[in-house]
């Protein structure tokens, strides 16, 4: 395996997509276990390959998760275990189908502290300061009415991140609106970093270039996606009714996330060349997107997601992009401040 020679840059961005990430999770611990039994090395780690690992929502908490070191097969067993303690199923009469959407409207669907609990179990109480490879997760300060994104201390001028705990930067870039309350850490109120770039692919690009000082020659980029569906309007009358009719605003959250993701995975792929661009994502059938929804944790929508997430693996095995780019090992990262500081 070829080594870094400081010419190269390498980043790993995933989208957000609520229980679509476990799509996301099943394709690179799929093309880690195929490393692993490549290299014969069981415990092998995606993540050494990658420079900066960028992600939003579950994309984030996926790349928090591989960040610390946890490896893609572990994080994929973990969600899959607790997607039904996360997103619990529910009844699906008349009457619970209403009170869904007064809860929807009113303060979100779900509680945070089954997805705190999990979280709790995966970082206990690391900082971002402590992970192993350099960050980006993006949040909406909500108290600021800015997009805020989380970082390791990889620049001077990034001097109190690291101080963060890794579970409260997960929360923040999680808590989509009417689907999670609003998160709090310190004095400011945070929501899904979503809803400003649920692909934060081109964040990423810009980080690599303003405050790393790469040029679009060095970069390459591995996106994962979650099979996202495009939302779109089914002409009915009841889009001319308000948003209780209209899935109680999810389906606007549903289409910001949708509309913003798009147009950043365009802009991230006239930024680099087709040679240094590398797009891992599937499209929904139409009988599949019945199913797979941001909140369905059903077995049939998991196991629909994790037999998509192996063929598309498959296909990206003999990608000659991820085979450039699994030929590169990223060198340990510089960081400024905090328990990892090196220069």
């Amino acid at each position: 395996m070829s080594l870094n020679t400081n010419k190269d840059f390498q980043i790993l961005s995933l989208s957000g997509g609520g229980m679509r990430g476990l799509y996301t999770v099943h394709v690179l611990a799929e093309l880690e276990q195929s490393l692993a039994e490549l290299h014969d090395e069981p415990d092998y780690w995606i993540g050494k390959h990658f420079d900066l690992i960028c992600g939003t929502s579950i994309g984030g908490i996926v790349a928090l998760g591989l960040a610390s070191g946890i490896n893609a097969r572990d994080l994929s067993h973990i969600l899959d275990s607790n997607r039904l303690k996360i997103f619990p199923l529910e009844k699906t009469n008349k009457i619970a189908k209403i009170t869904k959407k007064i809860r929807q409207a009113r303060k979100g669907l779900y509680s945070s502290e089954p997805l705190r609990e999990v979280l709790d179990d995966v970082f206990g109480n690391m900082l971002i300061g402590e992970l192993k490879s350099r960050v980006l997760i993006p949040t909406v300060n909500f108290t600021t009415g800015s997009v805020q994104v989380f970082k390791t201390p990889h620049h001077p001028d990034f001097q109190r991140d690291w101080k963060v705990k890794a579970v409260d930067v997960a929360l923040a870039t999680s808590a989509a609106p009417t689907y999670f309350p609003i998160h709090q850490i310190g004095n400011c109120w945070y929501v899904d970093g979503g809803l400003a770039a649920n692909s934060p692919a081109l964040m990423a690009i810009h980080e690599a270039q303003y405050f790393l000082g790469k040029s679009s020659e060095q970069i390459r980029l591995m996106l994962v996606g979650t099979m996202g569906a495009e939302k779109t309007a089914d002409q009915s009358s009841k889009l001319q009714r308000g948003y209780m009719d209209w899935g109680a605003g999810g389906d606007l959250i549903d289409l910001t996330l949708s509309a913003n993701e798009g147009l950043h995975n365009q802009i991230a792929k006239h930024l680099l060349t087709t040679e240094r661009f590398l797009e891992v994502d599937d499209v929904q059938t139409a009988d599949q997107s019945k199913i797979l929804a941001l909140d369905n944790a059903s077995d049939d929508a998991a196991n629909t997601l994790k037999g998509r997430a192996e063929a598309r693996a498959q296909k990206t095995i003999n990608n000659l992009v991820y085979r450039e780019m699994v030929q590169y090992q990223a060198l340990r990262p510089e960081f400024h401040y905090g328990p990892n500081k090196n220069v």
